[in-house]
């Protein structure tokens, strides 16, 4: 039975696969050229074994049957007849012709044009730029030039927010105020802005919630007061979406989610998504400025206020996909692989994440 097999090259993804990607295209050129070879290798290696062959190191009866609808042990007697271990010829699985098909000058003359074309579009492959529009021709070009491949490409659009001006977060603990750290290197901030925020453009101070536990259900949230509030919340048992959520559905005017520091990688701020539906500003802070501004509120009993001011600007922009499927094959035997095309915008992402997904794609 032929395998069909589909090839999805997504746009966007939070860590780029380039190794994979370069892994896949180097696969896919190979595709066409040894897809009969598996199948003629899997009719081979699972073909039925005859009368009096040897199956999984076992002589078989004349008959070829077994007792009781199991095979016999070795040395057990059968009818009158005893069966010996043999020894087996191992076979080349289907597998691996198209693993050992890959060659890593292959991957890395796919990784260097990459490079390449980060180079010459100032050192990023990041949606909405120059660089990953040629990436996607690349990708269109490679699989038509070396594939008979049905290559199709859509187009859908992406909503991303940026900052237009550098953040404040500020806390008043019984009247003192102090100010806390924006960056984008994780290792100094205090805190991030969410992709996807809602602006704050508060000139004053707003009293400050702690919600129970983490904050995951109705319960923890009806326990106190957040209307109108800046609420604070633990990371931990629940999506960040579903917190958020709960916050726009209990009123409160922003929210704040801390690290949980349970290993010393879940100290610092790091990036998350509040999501499309999202209408509050979002901010994510390290985890000891959450557990200080908890325990101020929880167990000092402190009058906590927060000040927030940012602004995001939306924008709308189209981003391409590329899909490429076998022209022949059974499609209840469709075999589906991917792969992110896209960079990180701080880099060409070349070595970003890739080898840890290499088995996708060579594993089928």
């Amino acid at each position: 039975m032929d395998t069909k097999i589909l090839v999805l090259v997504v746009a966007v993804g939070i860590v780029l696969t380039t190794v994979t990607f370069a892994i896949t295209i180097a696969m896919l050129v190979n595709v066409n050229k040894l897809s009969n070879q598996i199948e003629e290798n899997k009719e081979t290696t699972l073909a039925t074994s005859p009368t009096g062959s040897t199956t999984g190191g076992m002589t078989t009866s004349p008959t070829g049957s077994t007792t009781g609808g199991m095979t016999p042990p070795i040395g057990s007697t059968t009818g009158g007849m005893t069966t010996s271990p043999t020894s087996s010829t191992p076979s080349t699985k289907p597998n691996n012709i198209l693993s050992n098909s890959i060659r890593s000058s292959d991957v890395m003359k796919h990784l260097k044009t990459l490079q390449d074309i980060a180079n010459a579009t100032g050192g990023t492959r990041a949606i909405n730029t120059a660089g990953f529009n040629q990436t996607l021709d690349y990708i269109t070009k490679t699989l038509r030039d070396n594939t008979n491949f049905n290559v199709t490409e859509s187009f859908f659009d992406v909503t991303q927010r940026y900052l237009t001006n550098i953040p404040l977060l500020s806390s008043s603990i019984d009247g003192t105020v102090e100010n806390y750290t924006y960056s984008n290197d994780a290792s100094i901030a205090d805190y991030f802005i969410a992709q996807l925020s809602a602006s704050s453009d508060s000139t004053s101070f707003i009293p400050l919630t702690v919600i129970p536990n983490v904050g995951c259900f109705d319960e923890d949230w009806q326990a106190v007061n957040s209307t109108g509030t800046v609420v604070l919340t633990k990371r931990g048992d629940c999506t960040f979406l579903t917190k958020i959520a709960l916050a726009i559905k209990y009123n409160a005017t922003a929210i704040l989610i801390y690290n949980h520091g349970t290993t010393a990688a879940d100290l610092r701020p790091i990036p998350i998504d509040a999501g499309s539906n999202n209408t509050l500003p979002v901010l994510f802070l390290s985890h000891d400025l959450g557990v200080k501004l908890a325990t101020a509120v929880t167990e000092a009993n402190a009058t906590v206020d927060i000040r927030i001011s940012f602004h995001v600007e939306t924008i709308t922009f189209p981003v391409g996909n590329i899909c490429a499927d076998t022209p022949t094959g059974d499609i209840t035997q469709t075999i589906v692989i991917g792969s992110h095309s896209d960079s990180v915008p701080a880099g060409p992402g070349i070595n970003d994440n890739g080898m840890l997904l290499c088995e996708e794609f060579i594993l089928f």
